[in-house]
């Protein structure tokens, strides 16, 4: 009886983070998709584009966030991993973008005669 017990004991230790893991993981991974979804790719191309440096800048420093309607309801476990995965997806998606852009831009100043100097993303 102490052996059956104790063997349930062990095995819902083991098994409650693995299920805790596996809804966190479903949670990140829709973040992630949200984020995929709601990040505007052609903005922040066009500002990595048209500023350089400074549009790569402003894609790292501004953090969007999620929509408050998809949290409704949810607890503050879910809340929270949600908003942390959406946050890095999103910041990810925007350096990215951003970078393509000012890699563009310098290379259009290279070719353009610009030289080095006004080459941002490059230095």
């Amino acid at each position: 009886m102490k052996k059956t017990l104790g063997l349930i004991l062990l095995l819902t230790l083991v098994a409650i983070p693995i299920v805790t893991y596996g809804q966190a993981g479903d949670v990140c991974h829709q973040a992630q998709r949200d984020a995929r979804h709601d990040v505007n790719d052609t903005l922040w191309f066009t500002l990595g584009c048209l500023f350089g440096v400074f549009g790569l800048g402003a894609a790292y420093l501004i953090l969007p966030s999620p929509s408050a309607a998809r949290m409704v309801g949810k607890s503050s476990e879910y809340v929270n991993v949600y908003i942390d995965c959406y946050k890095d997806r999103a910041r990810d998606i925007q350096v990215k973008k951003s970078f393509n852009g000012c890699l563009i831009w310098s290379i259009v100043a290279l070719l353009g005669g610009g030289g080095v100097a006004l080459s941002g993303c490059l230095l």
